[in-house]
């Protein structure tokens, strides 16, 4: 697999780190929210399970 090079908001990960929660279904509700509803939750899931 080929790694992905992707520049992580600060802003973005100051507001999760804010959240104070580790259930994933949590997680990607709000990941969800902060960016717009642009990404389906099967999306933010692969992405928050990326970055863990």
């Amino acid at each position: 697999m080929e790694a992905v090079d992707v520049d992580v908001d600060p802003e973005l990960m100051q507001k999760f780190s804010c959240l104070g929660t580790t259930h994933k279904d949590v997680l990607i509700s709000e990941f969800q929210r902060l960016l717009g509803f642009q990404l389906n939750p099967a999306g933010c899931a692969f992405f928050l399970d990326m970055t863990n």
